[in-house]
């Protein structure tokens, strides 16, 4: 099967802050399910399950997935309490070691496993390739500052989740953070931190690696000079046309974040573009010289491209030698057909002659 992506899809702005136990976390603006729907931000897959896989010897079929979810809406994992399940360092919890929340889950949901997605470095998505069928329980995460930490450095960047089986029930337990899961079918954990910036001066930065960042980086490549010249004068504040008025001002603070994330790509893009130079006064006037000695188009173009020298005379000079090239030459007061003789057969000695006469 193919592995995930290094990133899910984010937006800083789904980001929420909640007060757990007295303590502040974050539920980061990040979504690992296609199209992004509004009921998934902040969740991660934590567990996945499908016909014929086994885990520890143990079979792990979808249906486990609901019964989790009841779990942790009934509360079973507290005495039938609902409350939030911490996180543990590892599985501290289970090992005699020292129990320090990381971050707790508040809540859970079931996704069909081919909805998961993730992006590469690049911006590509990237889908697992998971059997047909197959189920995940979703755990939307509030991340304490420690396990904030771990998760963005990487020291900890998977999930492995507990659980234990009563009769027909399934009791979802405390999960641990970890460096390799049982569970190999989920994507690393991302969590991006909001830097702090000075209140007086915030720097703006952009993740070359977001999605959305990638999407426009497309676009653009589709664009005209011309309409990359539009794009430009936009956010530069400076345009030919009168269409704002005073009911639809700009807003000068997102033309300035956009000005910041996307003039260097603009301009990345501008160089791609072949632009069209300037003809010199030498090469128009030989351009004019071949076509009234009657030289095909195309040929005119070739010649230009293949005698750069052309561009670097002035225009009575480029039109002599054009008319030596493809003019009859008079020899001894005899006229003689030339026909077109190349440029490097001719003897140097007939060249400075012709400008001597001339």
């Amino acid at each position: 099967m193919l592995s995930f992506g290094v990133v899910p899809f984010r937006d800083e702005s789904k980001k929420q802050e909640v007060n757990i136990r007295g303590a502040l976390a974050v539920i980061p603006g990040v979504n690992y399910v296609e199209d992004s729907p509004e009921e998934f931000w902040g969740y991660y897959p934590i567990f996945g399950a499908w016909e014929g896989r086994v885990m520890n010897e143990t079979p792990v079929h979808p249906s486990i997935i609901p019964k989790l979810v009841d779990s942790f809406n009934n509360g079973y994992h507290n005495a039938g309490v609902s409350d939030p399940i911490p996180i543990d360092n590892g599985h501290s919890s289970y090992e005699g070691g020292e129990q320090q929340a990381l971050g707790y889950i508040v809540a859970v949901k079931e996704c069909a496993g081919e909805r998961i997605i993730t992006y590469t470095s690049s911006g590509a998505m990237v889908k697992r390739g998971l059997p047909e069928g197959s189920s995940y329980l979703m755990g939307q995460i509030a991340w304490l500052p420690e396990g904030a930490e771990k998760v963005a450095s990487g020291q900890l960047p998977y999930i492995s989740i507990a659980y234990h089986e009563e009769g027909d029930l399934v009791v979802l337990e405390r999960p641990g953070l970890c460096t390799a899961p049982a569970d190999e079918s989920l994507p690393a954990l991302t969590f991006t931190k909001e830097k702090i910036m000075d209140k007086e001066e915030k720097k703006f930065e952009i993740d070359p690696n977001d999605p959305v960042y990638q999407a426009i980086l497309q676009k653009l490549q589709t664009l005209t000079s011309e309409e990359l010249q539009k794009v430009m004068d936009f956010l530069s504040g400076t345009t030919t046309e009168t269409t704002e008025t005073p009911e639809t001002p700009t807003d000068e603070k997102i033309t300035s974040i956009l000005a910041k994330a996307f003039t260097p790509l603009i301009k990345e893009e501008f160089s791609k573009i072949p632009q069209e130079k300037e003809l010199t006064e030498g090469e128009v006037a030989a351009m004019t010289a071949m076509f009234e000695a009657g030289v095909p188009a195309e040929k005119v173009e070739s010649e230009l491209k293949s005698f750069k020298m052309f561009s670097k005379l002035d225009k009575d000079t480029a039109k002599k030698i054009v008319t030596m090239r493809y003019n009859r030459k008079e020899t001894e007061g005899h006229a003689i057909p030339q026909g077109k003789i190349a440029l490097k057969d001719i003897p140097a000695s007939v060249v400075v002659e012709k400008f001597r006469r001339s």
